[in-house]
């Protein structure tokens, strides 16, 4: 009879083992789930945060771009200006000869 209690008091042992080893783990899992979904709204977050950045910086080159164009114009107008009058200056010499 005593080596069965003693069978017995050894699975009561490893049954309450087990029950505080599935509550550590329950606890641990709640835990974890908590923190992933604080993690998850902070990526969704960042996700935001980077669609605004990149819709910026893609709206900053559009506007990059058409300052530069807008330049490239004013100068190749100026140019073109002063190619007539060098030619103009060109015309004149060859009436005075």
């Amino acid at each position: 009879m005593s080596t069965n209690y003693n069978k017995l008091d050894y699975l009561e042992a490893k049954v309450f083992e087990a029950i505080k080893q599935i509550a550590y783990l329950t606890k641990k899992n709640r835990s974890l789930t908590y923190e992933n979904k604080q993690l998850l709204g902070q990526l969704a977050e960042q996700e935001l945060f980077m669609e605004g950045l990149q819709k910026t910086i893609e709206e900053l080159k559009r506007t990059s771009k058409g300052s530069e164009l807008l330049k490239y114009q004013e100068n190749e107008a100026k140019i073109k200006e002063r190619i007539q009058k060098l030619l103009s200056k060109l015309d004149e010499l060859k009436l005075v000869d």
